[in-house]
């Protein structure tokens, strides 16, 4: 339960299993749809906007550079950066493809009359081939 004087809920669950999700399905009386599509999360490869009955449920597929490839980009830019009108090396000679992560983020929200409840659930960080 929360505070009374806490105007909206959010309740947010990383790399959580099927009787997680099942168990927020069933206390915050999810339709079973957006439910299975949550349990699948991982499988979810393109972005998903949808309402159900007074709900709105959302898939987010989401990326990130990897620490070593940040790494990399931050070296680009210090030479980039000392280099003040020399020849310029373009950023896909200083270093291969850089390495990506993926994940998937499902979100809940509640809609009328309260729009009070916000849960999302998120998948585990993996590295990604381009």
């Amino acid at each position: 339960h929360r505070n009374p004087k806490m105007k909206m809920r959010w309740v947010h669950c990383a790399n959580v299993g099927r009787p997680t999700i099942l168990r927020l399905a069933v206390k915050y009386q999810l339709h079973p749809l957006p439910v299975e599509d949550t349990i699948q999360l991982a499988q979810q490869s393109v972005p998903i906007v949808r309402k159900y009955n007074d709900n709105f449920f959302m898939v987010i597929p989401l990326l990130r550079l990897t620490a070593s490839a940040k790494r990399m980009l931050g070296k680009y830019r210090d030479w980039r950066n000392s280099r003040h009108g020399e020849e310029e090396i373009s950023f896909e000679s200083f270093f291969d493809v850089p390495e990506v992560e993926q994940c998937r983020l499902a979100v809940y929200a509640a809609g009328p009359p309260k729009f009070d409840t916000v849960i999302s659930v998120m998948t585990d960080w993996k590295v990604s081939k381009l």
